[in-house]
């Protein structure tokens, strides 16, 4: 009996060393920084205020300017926080690094992943150390057609470059609020 026992635990620990040595292990256990509620809250606050989003954007040498919804940047919005990075499906992926840089005096937690399977490539969130506000949140994203580099700076703006993977010509989306 002991020795089926043996034998079971054995063979279950080499099926499981056998299944994770093909993926990456990132900082499972941690708690990354809640991106999604922070946006959230950023965008609830945008609802509640008297103000437009203006939306900008310049492709190919032409530029275009517009008024969007608040409910339609909502949608553009969403771009930032999904995928969720903190799903354990896409957390095994990515490695946190949290660093202070004296000279910016802000606070950076980076996720980044050295794999090609994930979506989201790179998050970098950048923070005032002494009042814990979100500056800043970067989110690199790869798929088929296009390379996404996104900057939500809070209170301000939110900017999508845009990069076909075909070497058609990039598009700069900016979306601005405020009073």
């Amino acid at each position: 009996m002991m020795k089926r026992m043996l034998m079971l635990f054995t063979l279950s620990m080499a099926m499981i060393s056998c299944n994770s040595s093909n993926e990456e292990t990132g900082d499972i256990d941690k708690t990354f920084f809640p991106i999604e509620g922070n946006i959230k809250a950023e965008l609830n606050s945008i609802d509640s205020m008297p103000v437009a989003v203006n939306w900008y954007r310049v492709s190919g040498g032409r530029s275009d300017t517009s008024v969007i919804s608040k409910a339609d940047f909502r949608k553009i919005a969403l771009m930032l926080y999904t995928p969720d990075i903190t799903s354990p499906g896409l957390k095994k992926y990515f490695k946190e690094a949290v660093f202070y840089d004296k000279t910016t005096e802000a606070l950076t937690m980076s996720y980044t992943t050295s794999s090609t399977q994930p979506e989201v490539r790179k998050i970098e969130v950048n923070m005032n150390p002494e009042t814990d506000k979100v500056r800043s949140i970067y989110v690199e994203k790869q798929d088929a057609t296009a390379l996404k580099k996104m900057i939500w700076t809070s209170g301000k703006n939110l900017q999508i470059i845009t990069v076909p993977v075909d070497g058609s010509r990039e598009t700069v989306d900016k979306y601005e609020w405020g009073l």
